[in-house]
């Protein structure tokens, strides 16, 4: 029995639908034993279509500015949230500094007005300490560079008055 394109496509597509997680599983097996040569693969396609891909990267970022931005913003509290882990936060109520870190709008050490964006001196920085990874409070980049380290200053003593109003929230 010959099928035309249009046929094939369709058996195709419900074959797929119908076994999707077992062949999900062995692409996934697949790409974990074959791993280094993938990556060999992956950099020589795009070493060969760079050109192709900058200019439609570039394209698409026009076409979806809109989009972008949207996403971006919808998913500021995960990034920012992901980027305090790795510095060394360690908290169960993320949710909770995130949502004071935002509405905090002077540094709580010197009282500066706080910016966000463009990295400069009154850029909002949350504070914490790098040994315990507790929360201590949002500062601006001035008093967070010059916050002594050991001397002092307690780095483990987080603020009183600022975990009560997170612990609020």
């Amino acid at each position: 029995m010959v099928q035309t394109k249009e046929e094939r496509a369709i058996y195709q597509k419900t074959y797929y639908l119908k076994n999707k997680e077992k062949i999900c599983l062995q692409k996934k097996i697949y790409n974990l034993e074959n791993k280094e040569e993938r990556a060999i693969y992956e950099r020589k396609k795009y070493l060969k279509n760079k050109d192709k891909i900058s200019i439609k990267s570039k394209e698409y970022r026009l076409e979806n500015r809109e989009k972008i931005t949207e996403n971006r913003l919808s998913n500021h509290k995960k990034i920012t949230i992901d980027s305090w882990k790795r510095q060394g936060l360690k908290s169960e109520i993320y949710g909770a500094i995130y949502d004071y870190y935002n509405g905090v709008l002077n540094c709580e050490r010197c009282g500066v007005t706080l910016t966000t964006g463009e990295r400069c001196k009154t850029q909002k920085h949350m504070d914490h300490c790098h040994q315990t990874g507790l929360f201590r409070n949002v500062v601006c980049m001035s008093c967070n560079s010059s916050l002594p380290k050991q001397t002092e200053f307690n780095p483990c003593k987080p603020f009183a008055n600022t975990l009560e109003v997170v612990k609020e929230v």
